[in-house]
């Protein structure tokens, strides 16, 4: 889809280039099975980023400054790990610094995916605009990780309180510190 970057009439770079809105599931690979080659790309591209010991979620995340348009949504289903993990404090330094976090869903020990892939997963929702002080996150997190998938869909579908609590949650810190999000009960 070069037309999305580039206006093909003018051949030059098009004013707001990129996706109007970006859905993923990247793969669930270790950066350590990757070749060296690999490596050493991820290393280059994503300088800011690379810790050496990461999951290539951080580099699918890290495309939400590259292919969206600016204003524009990347949405992604991912371990949820990224959001404490002491390796990813760059990425989220990162993310904090260059686009707005909109919505996140925790599925917390619930299996998405069933119990033989055994990944913990959320699903991130960024806008490609530069972060505000004032902007906010809608965050779900399931309250029932043994309720059928057919409850939790309904649930999140309607945004009921009944399977996910909605909590609190000030723009990510810009240094990268875990993503803790506060119930609003507690407050």
């Amino acid at each position: 889809f070069p037309e999305v970057f580039v206006d093909l009439r003018k051949r030059d770079w098009a004013e707001n280039p990129g996706f109007d809105a970006v859905i993923g599931n990247p793969p669930y690979v270790s950066i350590s099975e990757l070749s060296l080659r690999e490596r050493e790309y991820l290393k280059a591209a994503y300088a800011e980023i690379f810790t050496g010991n990461s999951d290539i979620l951080y580099y699918f995340l890290a495309l939400a400054d590259r292919l969206p348009a600016k204003g524009s949504w990347f949405g992604v289903i991912v371990a949820r790990y990224f959001q404490e993990a002491k390796y990813a404090r760059p990425l989220r330094m990162w993310l904090a610094q260059r686009v707005q976090l909109r919505n996140l869903v925790d599925f917390r020990n619930f299996q998405v995916f069933g119990q033989n892939v055994n990944i913990l997963a959320s699903i991130v929702v960024l806008n490609r605009m530069p972060p505000d002080e004032l902007s906010s996150a809608a965050i779900f997190r399931i309250t029932d990780d043994r309720a059928s998938e057919a409850r939790i869909a309904e649930a999140l579908l309607h945004r009921s309180s009944s399977l996910f609590e909605q909590l609190e949650c000030p723009p990510p810190d810009p240094t990268g510190k875990p993503w803790h999000f506060s119930s609003k009960a507690a407050n």
